[in-house]
């Protein structure tokens, strides 16, 4: 849509140029091909890698070539030593922050449960939280990292249960998500959760749990609503993909 209208119109109508990889969700494949991108193109600069642990690893990558990154990942670890990290989307400290917030809508002596991945985006978020919540006044009665892409989420959520929670964090991706909510409403857990980021903003997770996600709260880097520029690159982005513009491809 950009090169449709005229280019970049401050730099004279440069036309973009979009370079596709995929970095396959691995670390090594991340350092690798984001070392190929640059040594093999001029690039201008480099957009990815939505996880924020694959994020770090090729945002050092560009800060040794001096090639600046734009990311919608959201570890705060992203803001620190870099000089070509650009980051506009919101920080994970700045998700715990609404997320306890809306906790408190949901009861005025809120009992939050945090459980998040063991990597860049659950810890930092999930750090965010403890920190942030007696300020907010929000308890915090279990606090519980757990390892990506496991099979059963019965032990974690037989915790949540008994630590008397009434609202749960689940700071969770996309697969990891479907088995938690799955799982919550199979042993009837009547609980609130809110979600920051991750797994809830994507549709496959709806597509995959169905009316398990009514009641479901999250907090989102974007929506496609926001202005009417927006609007038009969701209508856009809809008639190719079939799917409304959700964060991270709005991030791009």
């Amino acid at each position: 849509m950009v090169n449709e209208a005229g280019g970049i119109k401050s730099l004279g109508g440069a036309k973009l140029n979009l370079i596709v990889s995929d970095v396959q969700s691995d670390t090594t494949v991340t350092r690798t091909e984001t070392d190929r991108l640059i040594t093999g193109n001029k690039l201008s600069a480099i957009h990815g890698c939505y996880a924020s642990a694959l994020t770090l690893i090729a945002s050092e990558v560009c800060e040794r070539a001096h090639v600046p990154i734009i990311t919608g990942s959201s570890s705060d670890q992203l803001n620190k030593g870099r000089s070509y990290t650009f980051t506009p989307f919101a920080r994970a400290s700045q998700f715990a922050k609404a997320q306890l917030q809306m906790a408190k809508l949901v009861s005025d002596q809120a009992k939050v449960a945090v459980i998040f991945e063991n990597t860049a985006f659950g810890t930092s978020t999930s750090n965010g939280l403890k920190e942030l919540a007696p300020g907010e006044g929000v308890e915090i009665v279990m606090f519980e990292p757990y390892s990506a892409g496991f099979t059963d989420a019965s032990p974690l959520i037989n915790k949540v249960k008994a630590s008397g929670a009434n609202t749960l964090f689940s700071l969770s991706y996309l697969n990891d998500l479907i088995l938690i909510v799955r799982t919550v409403k199979q042993v009837g857990l009547n609980i609130a959760i809110n979600g920051g980021s991750g797994g809830f903003v994507m549709p496959d997770f709806y597509k995959n749990v169905g009316k398990a996600a009514e009641g479901l709260q999250g907090v989102a880097h974007w929506n496609h609503d926001v202005n009417d520029d927006a609007q038009k690159v969701n209508a856009e982005f809809k008639k190719r993909t079939g799917e409304f513009a959700f964060e991270y491809a709005g991030g791009l």
